[in-house]
């Protein structure tokens, strides 16, 4: 029985939610395919607080080690940092002689600085180490955080990206085009893997109804567009508001947004006036497939970054398409899931002009094919994204490489 350690600092568990809960859903699938499982994390596992340290078996063949790291509230200051070398200092010196000495060690992204505590780890146990990327930085620091390419801090993360790639047995990315980035940045080719972000069965099984206030809220009788999601300056929503403006004197159409961020105070105090747009809070995971049944038609954007040549694996796409509804991505990066199930297109970011043509397009559209639309991108994502499946994919990757 092969043992499988995965590091990462921010795995969620299914007790807390689907999004960020990839990791635990493969090793569970792994551990159900006869693997020994481990998971270090600082994420609280439930009711885990309390405890400085936990170790929790979870079921048979399965663990989860609680490294419980310095806290901070803001993602874009020093704390985060800190709070980075306070989890790899806590494990570099956890002991672990009561864990299966390890086969395989995956260290996922992010901390990206976890990768050096992998390599001491890989020479320690002379196995082998996988680097798991779910983001790629320090590119996205620079092309979408502002931050130089001389920047101190920019300089060391590409020196570790740099070893972490070069010394790493193998590297797995969620995004499809990977590949690209890992050989440009060491200049030789290296082995890089696919496994995108996908679903568990069980989660997507708990969906609950939205209660009668909130269902009460949305529209009858008109085409429901819908935004699900963090709305913050990532999310590159200017020109989707600026479309909704574009549209109120349109009586047919009403746009729904859910999420919370950033700028959800300034969209909001911008579009207040305007009858065909409704501001929802946050929806927990286990309502929000009722919420988007009642969409004819869902929307997610990015903004024009050089992280997106290496294309896109997000649980939003995924949530849309599990909805079963068609769906309009702002996105202009290396395609993927949508165009190959054709449940919906991609348009150009920062087009008002397409944006508005797009929505009059979907909504002018007959009912049935909108449906046979949404009905093709959930069959898609059934048959190519399940963690099930995906499993099946990495213990095909361990088996090739220990």
């Amino acid at each position: 029985m092969k043992s499988i350690w995965y590091i990462s600092k921010y795995v969620k568990t299914s007790h807390i939610g689907n999004s960020g809960a990839r990791g635990f859903f493969l090793l569970d699938e792994l551990s159900k395919r006869g693997y020994d499982c481990t998971i270090f994390s600082s994420y609280p596992f439930k009711y885990s607080k309390k405890f400085k340290k936990v170790i929790v078996n979870i079921k048979r063949n399965f663990k989860y080690v609680y490294l419980n790291s310095y806290k901070y509230k803001n993602s874009n200051s020093i704390s985060r940092v800190i709070s980075w070398l306070d989890f790899e200092i806590k494990l570099l010196f956890l002991k672990k002689k009561y864990l299966s000495k390890p086969d395989v060690i995956i260290v996922s992204s992010l901390s990206l600085l976890t990768i050096i505590n992998g390599l001491f780890l890989k020479k320690k146990y002379s196995c082998k180490l996988f680097f798991e990327v779910r983001d790629i930085w320090p590119l996205t620091l620079v092309e979408e955080g502002g931050f130089h390419n001389k920047n101190f801090l920019i300089y060391l993360l590409k020196i570790i990206e740099i070893v972490g790639y070069k010394y790493s047995d193998h590297i797995i990315g969620t995004m499809p085009n990977l590949k690209e980035h890992v050989d440009n940045v060491l200049g030789f080719p290296k082995k890089v893997s696919c496994i995108p972000i996908g679903f568990d069965i069980k989660e997507t099984s708990k969906s609950s109804k939205i209660n009668k206030n909130i269902k009460n809220l949305i529209p009858k009788n008109k085409f429901i567009i819908g935004y699900f999601g963090g709305i913050g300056i990532s999310n590159a929503l200017d020109t989707f508001f600026e479309s909704i403006k574009k549209l109120e004197n349109n009586e047919e159409i009403h746009f729904i947004v859910a999420g919370e961020g950033d700028l959800r105070k300034n969209y909001y105090e911008q579009t207040e006036h305007l009858k065909n747009i409704t501001f929802l809070p946050m929806i927990k995971k286990k309502f929000i497939y009722s919420l988007m049944s009642f969409c004819d038609l869902l929307y997610f954007s990015t903004n024009n970054s050089k992280v997106w040549d290496y294309g896109q694996s997000l649980n939003k796409v995924v949530d849309y398409m599990l909805a079963g509804i068609p769906i309009i991505g702002s996105y202009d990066g290396y395609k993927s899931m949508i165009n190959e199930s054709g449940c919906g297109e991609f348009i150009k970011p920062n087009d008002i002009d397409q944006h508005l043509k797009n929505f009059l397009k979907y909504k002018n559209m007959p009912i049935q094919d909108r449906k046979n639309l949404g009905n093709k991108g959930k069959k898609w994502i059934i048959q190519n994204r399940s963690y099930k499946k995906l499993s099946y994919f990495l213990s095909e990757i361990i088996s090739k490489n220990t």
